[in-house]
Protein backbone atom coordinates (compact mmCIF):
# COMPACT_ATOMS: atom_id res chain seq x y z
CA UNK A 1 0.00 0.00 0.00
CA UNK A 2 1.20 3.51 -0.82
CA UNK A 3 1.19 6.06 2.02
CA UNK A 4 1.40 9.84 2.00
CA UNK A 5 3.87 9.73 4.87
CA UNK A 6 5.70 6.77 6.33
CA UNK A 7 8.07 6.92 9.29
CA UNK A 8 10.21 3.93 10.24
CA UNK A 9 12.06 3.62 13.56
CA UNK A 10 12.69 7.36 13.86
CA UNK A 11 14.76 8.56 16.83
CA UNK A 12 16.03 12.01 17.74
CA UNK A 13 18.02 13.45 20.65
CA UNK A 14 18.77 16.97 21.89
CA UNK A 15 22.18 17.18 23.57
CA UNK A 16 22.24 13.42 24.21
CA UNK A 17 18.72 13.47 25.66
CA UNK A 18 16.41 11.13 23.75
CA UNK A 19 13.31 13.07 22.70
CA UNK A 20 11.92 10.63 20.12
CA UNK A 21 12.37 6.88 20.44
CA UNK A 22 11.78 4.40 17.64
CA UNK A 23 8.74 6.15 16.10
CA UNK A 24 7.03 4.19 13.35
CA UNK A 25 3.94 5.61 11.70
CA UNK A 26 1.99 5.40 8.43
CA UNK A 27 -0.23 8.28 7.30
CA UNK A 28 -2.73 7.75 4.50
CA UNK A 29 -3.73 10.35 1.93
CA UNK A 30 -6.27 12.85 3.28
CA UNK A 31 -6.21 11.63 6.89
CA UNK A 32 -7.33 13.80 9.82
CA UNK A 33 -5.03 12.89 12.70
CA UNK A 34 -4.73 14.35 16.20
CA UNK A 35 -1.50 13.80 18.15
CA UNK A 36 -1.97 13.99 21.91
CA UNK A 37 0.25 13.80 24.95
CA UNK A 38 1.63 15.86 27.81
CA UNK A 39 4.11 18.70 27.34
CA UNK A 40 7.49 17.17 26.57
CA UNK A 41 6.01 14.05 25.01
CA UNK A 42 7.82 14.80 21.72
CA UNK A 43 4.95 16.09 19.56
CA UNK A 44 6.59 19.30 18.35
CA UNK A 45 9.94 17.59 17.80
CA UNK A 46 8.24 14.93 15.70
CA UNK A 47 6.64 17.64 13.55
CA UNK A 48 9.99 19.41 13.07
CA UNK A 49 11.48 16.14 11.85
CA UNK A 50 8.57 15.55 9.49
CA UNK A 51 8.90 18.88 7.70
CA UNK A 52 12.69 18.82 7.44
CA UNK A 53 13.66 21.46 10.01
CA UNK A 54 15.35 18.72 12.08
CA UNK A 55 17.13 15.63 10.81
CA UNK A 56 16.51 12.31 12.59
CA UNK A 57 19.45 10.64 14.30
CA UNK A 58 18.09 7.28 13.21
CA UNK A 59 15.25 5.98 11.11
CA UNK A 60 13.66 6.73 7.75
CA UNK A 61 11.02 9.10 6.41
CA UNK A 62 9.15 8.48 3.16
CA UNK A 63 6.72 10.80 1.39
CA UNK A 64 4.70 9.51 -1.54
CA UNK A 65 6.96 6.46 -1.42
CA UNK A 66 10.14 8.55 -1.85
CA UNK A 67 12.80 7.97 0.79
CA UNK A 68 14.11 11.23 2.25
CA UNK A 69 17.89 11.55 2.14
CA UNK A 70 20.29 14.45 2.72
CA UNK A 71 20.35 15.04 -1.03
CA UNK A 72 16.55 15.39 -1.45
CA UNK A 73 15.55 16.81 1.93
CA UNK A 74 13.96 19.86 0.30
CA UNK A 75 11.06 17.61 -0.72
CA UNK A 76 9.86 17.73 2.90
CA UNK A 77 10.04 21.53 3.02
CA UNK A 78 7.98 21.69 -0.17
CA UNK A 79 5.37 19.04 0.59
CA UNK A 80 4.99 19.33 4.37
CA UNK A 81 3.94 22.65 5.91
CA UNK A 82 4.24 23.42 9.62
CA UNK A 83 2.05 26.01 11.40
CA UNK A 84 3.69 26.87 14.72
CA UNK A 85 1.85 26.95 18.03
CA UNK A 86 2.64 30.63 18.61
CA UNK A 87 1.99 32.79 15.55
CA UNK A 88 4.53 35.34 16.80
CA UNK A 89 7.23 32.65 16.52
CA UNK A 90 6.45 32.25 12.83
CA UNK A 91 5.65 35.80 11.68
CA UNK A 92 8.75 37.85 10.82
CA UNK A 93 7.81 40.44 8.16
CA UNK A 94 6.68 44.05 8.57
CA UNK A 95 3.25 43.61 6.95
CA UNK A 96 0.84 40.83 6.08
CA UNK A 97 1.54 40.70 2.33
CA UNK A 98 5.31 40.58 2.83
CA UNK A 99 4.87 37.88 5.45
CA UNK A 100 2.82 35.62 3.20
CA UNK A 101 5.19 36.29 0.28
CA UNK A 102 8.24 35.11 2.22
CA UNK A 103 7.77 31.37 1.64
CA UNK A 104 6.97 31.44 -2.09
CA UNK A 105 9.88 33.85 -2.73
CA UNK A 106 12.28 31.50 -0.95
CA UNK A 107 10.98 28.64 -3.09
CA UNK A 108 12.45 30.46 -6.07
CA UNK A 109 9.11 31.12 -7.76
CA UNK A 110 8.82 33.94 -10.28
CA UNK A 111 7.13 37.19 -9.29
CA UNK A 112 3.88 36.46 -11.11
CA UNK A 113 3.48 33.08 -9.41
CA UNK A 114 4.32 34.57 -6.00
CA UNK A 115 1.64 37.25 -6.40
CA UNK A 116 -0.90 34.65 -7.53
CA UNK A 117 -0.24 32.38 -4.55
CA UNK A 118 -0.22 35.20 -2.03
CA UNK A 119 -3.51 36.60 -3.34
CA UNK A 120 -5.07 33.12 -3.19
CA UNK A 121 -3.88 32.60 0.40
CA UNK A 122 -5.14 36.05 1.45
CA UNK A 123 -8.56 35.32 -0.03
CA UNK A 124 -8.72 31.81 1.40
CA UNK A 125 -7.95 33.05 4.92
CA UNK A 126 -10.30 36.08 4.69
CA UNK A 127 -7.43 38.53 5.04
CA UNK A 128 -8.46 40.90 2.25
CA UNK A 129 -7.95 44.45 3.53
CA UNK A 130 -5.19 43.35 5.92
CA UNK A 131 -2.39 43.27 3.33
CA UNK A 132 -0.60 46.41 4.56
CA UNK A 133 -1.27 45.88 8.27
CA UNK A 134 1.65 45.31 10.62
CA UNK A 135 1.31 41.88 12.27
CA UNK A 136 1.92 43.25 15.79
CA UNK A 137 -1.35 45.16 15.57
CA UNK A 138 -3.45 42.09 14.70
CA UNK A 139 -5.55 40.11 17.15
CA UNK A 140 -4.56 36.58 18.13
CA UNK A 141 -7.08 35.07 15.72
CA UNK A 142 -5.92 37.33 12.87
CA UNK A 143 -2.29 36.39 13.50
CA UNK A 144 -3.27 32.72 13.40
CA UNK A 145 -4.93 33.25 10.02
CA UNK A 146 -1.78 34.95 8.73
CA UNK A 147 0.41 32.09 9.98
CA UNK A 148 -1.81 29.57 8.16
CA UNK A 149 -1.82 31.73 5.00
CA UNK A 150 2.02 31.68 5.20
CA UNK A 151 1.98 27.95 4.75
CA UNK A 152 -0.91 27.73 2.27
CA UNK A 153 0.93 30.05 -0.12
CA UNK A 154 3.60 27.34 -0.43
CA UNK A 155 0.89 24.80 -1.36
CA UNK A 156 1.99 21.87 0.83
CA UNK A 157 0.19 18.55 0.59
CA UNK A 158 0.55 17.72 4.28
CA UNK A 159 -0.20 20.30 6.98
CA UNK A 160 1.14 20.02 10.53
CA UNK A 161 -0.55 22.21 13.15
CA UNK A 162 1.06 22.54 16.58
CA UNK A 163 -1.67 23.36 19.14
CA UNK A 164 -3.68 25.53 16.67
CA UNK A 165 -6.21 26.72 19.29
CA UNK A 166 -3.65 28.05 21.78
CA UNK A 167 -4.42 31.58 23.05
CA UNK A 168 -7.49 31.94 20.80
CA UNK A 169 -10.83 33.20 22.08
CA UNK A 170 -13.93 31.06 21.35
CA UNK A 171 -14.63 32.89 18.07
CA UNK A 172 -11.03 32.49 16.89
CA UNK A 173 -10.99 28.81 17.88
CA UNK A 174 -14.25 28.17 16.03
CA UNK A 175 -12.95 29.93 12.91
CA UNK A 176 -9.70 27.95 13.03
CA UNK A 177 -11.53 24.65 13.39
CA UNK A 178 -13.71 25.53 10.39
CA UNK A 179 -10.56 26.24 8.37
CA UNK A 180 -9.11 22.84 9.33
CA UNK A 181 -12.34 21.12 8.29
CA UNK A 182 -12.32 23.00 4.98
CA UNK A 183 -8.72 21.98 4.27
CA UNK A 184 -9.56 18.35 4.98
CA UNK A 185 -12.61 18.51 2.70
CA UNK A 186 -10.30 19.73 -0.07
CA UNK A 187 -8.08 16.66 0.28
CA UNK A 188 -5.23 17.96 2.42
CA UNK A 189 -3.62 15.57 4.89
CA UNK A 190 -3.77 17.12 8.37
CA UNK A 191 -1.84 16.17 11.50
CA UNK A 192 -2.73 18.33 14.50
CA UNK A 193 -1.15 18.25 17.95
CA UNK A 194 -3.54 19.23 20.71
CA UNK A 195 -4.23 18.99 24.44
CA UNK A 196 -7.94 19.59 23.81
CA UNK A 197 -9.72 16.24 24.11
CA UNK A 198 -13.08 17.69 23.09
CA UNK A 199 -11.62 19.10 19.87
CA UNK A 200 -9.67 15.90 19.09
CA UNK A 201 -12.76 13.76 19.69
CA UNK A 202 -15.00 15.63 17.22
CA UNK A 203 -12.29 16.55 14.68
CA UNK A 204 -9.98 13.59 14.21
CA UNK A 205 -10.66 10.26 12.58
CA UNK A 206 -7.54 8.88 14.23
CA UNK A 207 -5.65 9.79 17.40
CA UNK A 208 -2.00 9.05 18.09
CA UNK A 209 -0.95 9.28 21.74
CA UNK A 210 2.65 10.01 22.72
CA UNK A 211 4.42 9.72 26.05
CA UNK A 212 8.12 10.31 26.75
CA UNK A 213 9.02 10.29 23.06
CA UNK A 214 7.17 7.12 22.15
CA UNK A 215 3.83 6.29 20.56
CA UNK A 216 1.81 4.44 23.19
CA UNK A 217 -1.54 4.22 21.38
CA UNK A 218 -2.98 4.68 17.90
CA UNK A 219 -6.67 4.30 17.06
CA UNK A 220 -10.05 5.91 16.59
CA UNK A 221 -11.12 8.56 19.11
CA UNK A 222 -13.52 6.08 20.75
CA UNK A 223 -10.78 3.43 21.02
CA UNK A 224 -8.29 5.86 22.53
CA UNK A 225 -10.60 7.48 25.06
CA UNK A 226 -11.94 4.08 26.15
CA UNK A 227 -8.50 3.11 27.52
CA UNK A 228 -8.04 4.51 31.06
CA UNK A 229 -4.41 3.38 31.22
CA UNK A 230 -3.56 5.31 28.04
CA UNK A 231 -5.29 8.56 28.98
CA UNK A 232 -3.81 8.42 32.49
CA UNK A 233 -0.27 7.79 31.25
CA UNK A 234 -0.52 10.57 28.66
CA UNK A 235 -2.23 12.99 31.09
CA UNK A 236 -5.19 13.58 28.80
CA UNK A 237 -8.84 13.48 29.76
CA UNK A 238 -11.92 11.84 28.35
CA UNK A 239 -14.04 14.25 26.22
CA UNK A 240 -17.01 15.88 27.97
CA UNK A 241 -19.52 14.51 25.43
CA UNK A 242 -18.23 10.97 25.87
CA UNK A 243 -18.43 11.28 29.67
CA UNK A 244 -21.98 12.64 29.40
CA UNK A 245 -23.05 9.82 27.09
CA UNK A 246 -21.66 7.21 29.46
CA UNK A 247 -23.69 8.86 32.23
CA UNK A 248 -26.84 8.66 30.09
CA UNK A 249 -26.14 4.99 29.41
CA UNK A 250 -25.75 4.35 33.15
CA UNK A 251 -29.13 6.02 33.75
CA UNK A 252 -30.77 3.96 30.99
CA UNK A 253 -31.50 7.07 28.93
CA UNK A 254 -29.09 6.21 26.09
CA UNK A 255 -28.44 2.79 24.59
CA UNK A 256 -25.08 1.09 24.97
CA UNK A 257 -24.84 -0.04 21.35
CA UNK A 258 -21.23 1.02 20.81
CA UNK A 259 -22.22 4.14 18.89
CA UNK A 260 -21.09 7.28 20.67
CA UNK A 261 -21.97 10.70 19.22
CA UNK A 262 -19.02 12.97 18.45
CA UNK A 263 -20.90 16.30 18.37
CA UNK A 264 -23.79 17.60 20.49
CA UNK A 265 -26.17 17.80 17.53
CA UNK A 266 -25.63 14.10 16.85
CA UNK A 267 -26.36 13.25 20.50
CA UNK A 268 -29.61 15.23 20.42
CA UNK A 269 -30.64 13.57 17.17
CA UNK A 270 -30.05 10.07 18.57
CA UNK A 271 -32.05 10.85 21.70
CA UNK A 272 -34.84 12.56 19.74
CA UNK A 273 -35.23 9.56 17.43
CA UNK A 274 -35.24 7.17 20.38
CA UNK A 275 -37.95 9.03 22.30
CA UNK A 276 -39.94 9.81 19.19
CA UNK A 277 -40.04 6.07 18.53
CA UNK A 278 -41.21 5.42 22.10
CA UNK A 279 -43.98 7.98 21.78
CA UNK A 280 -45.20 6.59 18.46
CA UNK A 281 -45.35 3.06 19.85
CA UNK A 282 -47.75 4.04 22.65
Amino acid sequence: MSYKLEIKNLSFAYENKNVLRNISLCVEYGEKIAVMGANGAGKSTLFLNLNGVLTPDEGEIYIDGIKILKTNRKILNKKVGFVFQEADSQIIASNVRSEISFGPINMGLDRREVIKRVDEAIGYMSLTGFEDRAPQYLSGGEKKRVSIADILAMRPEVLLFDEPMTALDPVGAKDTEEILDKLCAEGKTLIVSTHDSDFAYRFAKRIIVMSEGEIIADGTPYEIFSQPDVINKAHIKKPALMRMWEGLIALGIADNNGKYPVIEAEALEILALKYKGKESSK
